[in-house]
C-alpha cells in the first residue's frame, strides 16, 4: 500500500475510530506498517490487537499483526504468536 501523506493521516484517523478502511483488503507495505505502529494511539493498538484475532479478512489480520509486530511491545508478542499458529485463514 503506498500512501500520501493526507492519506496517512486518514488512516490513522481510520485505525484509532476503529475503522479499518483499506486495512480490509489490502495488503500494507513494512514502511506503513512502521509509520502506522508509530502513530496509532492506544485505542488503535486496541483496535488492532481485535482485528488481528477477529478481523473479517485474513488481509485485515495479518496487516493488524504486522503493525502490532513494529511496535516490539513485549506484552503482543505471545498474542502474535498464538495468531500465527493457530489462524487456519491466514496463510503466513
Amino acid at each position: 500500500m503506498q500512501l500520501k501523506r493526507a492519506n496517512f493521516a486518514d488512516l490513522i484517523r481510520s485505525v484509532n475510530e476503529g475503522k479499518p478502511g483499506p486495512l480490509l483488503d489490502t495488503p500494507t507495505s513494512l514502511v506503513v506498517d512502521e509509520l502506522l505502529a508509530s502513530k496509532v494511539s492506544p485505542d488503535g493498538v486496541e483496535h488492532l490487537r481485535r482485528w488481528m484475532r477477529e478481523g473479517q479478512t485474513s488481509t485485515l489480520r495479518v496487516n493488524s499483526l504486522s503493525v502490532l509486530a513494529r511496535r516490539s511491545d513485549r506484552g503482543d508478542a505471545m498474542p502474535i504468536v498464538e495468531v500465527l499458529e493457530t489462524d487456519e485463514r491466514s496463510e503466513f
